[in-house]
């Protein structure tokens, strides 16, 4: 979890851009393109969220553009970095302030 991001969480291009190079970066395969979309009404407020299916299991992305915060899931079987992720994720979004969890289970990372 990451707040004070910089206007990129609300710019679509940049968010599955993101979601790409992530997937490369952590070495995963992608199953098909990251699905993107973004809301913008009264009802359910305002953000992007964006999911990549990967043959390991999925990545998660959703931007609140209300209070600049994106909460990312990088949900793998397979054994990954999650600094990679992270720093990636500071390069793109430029945060202030995160929120590292991450869950071990055997081989694989919950972040």
């Amino acid at each position: 979890d990451c707040s004070e991001c910089n206007e990129h969480i609300d710019d679509e291009v940049k968010v599955e851009l993101f979601i790409r190079e992530l997937v490369k970066k952590l070495k995963m395969k992608p199953l098909g393109k990251p699905i993107v979309i973004k809301v913008d009404n009264k009802e359910e407020g305002r953000g992007i969220t964006a999911v990549q299916v990967i043959t390991t299991s999925t990545i998660t992305f959703h931007g609140d553009d209300d209070k600049w915060s994106v909460y990312l899931d990088v949900f793998s079987c397979a054994p990954y970095q999650p600094k990679v992720a992270l720093n990636l994720f500071t390069k793109f979004f430029e945060p202030k302030l995160y929120t590292n969890i991450m869950i071990k289970t055997q081989n694989f990372y919950i972040m």
